[in-house]
């Protein structure tokens, strides 16, 4: 009888064991999504669009969605998620200069990071998921130069300090290079516009068009924002000769004014790819299995990191349904 009870004893305790096991592989199986953000809409839907590939993929998540400018918040939800299981991070920092706190956290328990469409710019985190900025600044580039052939054109960079304003511009530069160094294009302006403030690049715009006369031909704005705040200045200046615009993001006022004729282009990045994509990645890294490396991230001190990028697709009058109707982006009703 004794032996009996001992042999049950132990059986039990195998089980448990067993079991104990089984919940902490469960719980190592757990992503966290911590996005530092602010009012773009474009952060909750991508988060929702991450939940909905998770569950495809059998992964537990928990998600913050943090507005809250203090930085030291979205290191408390770090520590929430680290603390409730997650061995992967994706995040989107809220202070793309420093996010030292949520790396030294994550990585002192053996926690992975992946940066998310806004990269880190001193780097030690594990993985970016992003936009191939560069080419991207390549076809806006290619774009304008194959449409203005000759003449003025004004460009509006994004504020100094943020990591993708430097190869969006280089790409940009090395496409227009040949028609500058021809003569047939002429840069009259090449500027920073500090936090992407619209106030600012209307400002700009303005003086821009007071020292150059009036003359603009066409002018290539990093995001759809700035688009929005040269074409104000362009109207309120007065100018009757058609000025090209370009921007970036393919935001629905944008989309709107590529209808009415008032920007020219756009560059659509398909947000549900990249979010579906930074999934993919934590997937693998939870289950120690292989994921898609395309390109390199550098950092500014040179360190080169492991990353998915995606291009983007110039957005036009001529092909706006095609891209963006057909695809479900936004319906007819909604671009009107």
């Amino acid at each position: 009888m004794k032996r009996s009870s001992l042999a049950r004893v132990f059986v039990c305790w195998l089980m448990s064991v067993f079991l104990w096991g089984c919940s902490e592989n469960a719980a190592k199986e757990k992503v966290g999504i911590s996005f530092g953000v602010g009012e773009a809409k474009r952060w909750p839907y991508e988060m929702e669009i991450m939940k909905i590939r998770a569950k495809e993929l059998g992964l537990e998540v928990d998600a913050r969605l943090n507005k809250n400018e203090n930085e030291k918040s979205q290191k408390s939800d770090c520590e929430d998620l680290i603390n409730g299981g997650a061995s992967v991070l994706v995040v989107v920092p809220r202070n793309a200069d420093d996010a030292s706190g949520i790396l030294d956290l994550a990585h002192s328990r053996s926690v992975k990071v992946i940066m998310y469409a806004r990269p880190v710019t001193t780097g030690g985190f594990d993985f970016f998921v992003g936009y191939d900025t560069y080419k991207i600044g390549k076809s806006l580039g290619d774009f304008a130069a194959e449409r203005i052939l000759r003449g003025n054109v004004a460009i509006l960079k994004g504020d100094e300090g943020d990591i993708n304003t430097m190869p969006l511009s280089n790409g940009v530069n090395d496409s227009i290079r040949p028609y500058v160094e021809s003569g047939n294009i002429n840069v009259v302006a090449d500027e920073y516009v500090d936090g992407w403030s619209p106030v600012q690049a209307k400002n700009l715009m303005t003086e821009i068009l007071k020292q150059s006369g009036g003359k603009i031909d066409g002018v290539l704005a990093h995001n759809d924002i700035l688009a929005e705040a040269a074409i104000e200045a362009i109207k309120d200046y007065g100018i009757k000769n058609k000025v090209m615009v370009v921007g970036m993001d393919a935001e629905l006022p944008a989309l709107k004014r590529l209808v009415r004729g008032e920007q020219d282009a756009t560059v659509y990045m398909d947000s549900k790819v990249l979010a579906a994509s930074a999934m993919d990645v934590a997937y693998g890294m939870v289950k120690n299995k292989p994921f898609t490396v395309n390109g390199r991230f550098e950092t500014r001190s040179g360190e080169q990191i492991d990353a998915y990028l995606i291009n983007g697709q110039i957005v036009t009058k001529e092909n706006l349904h095609r891209l963006i109707v057909e695809t479900g982006v936004y319906g007819e009703e909604d671009l009107q």
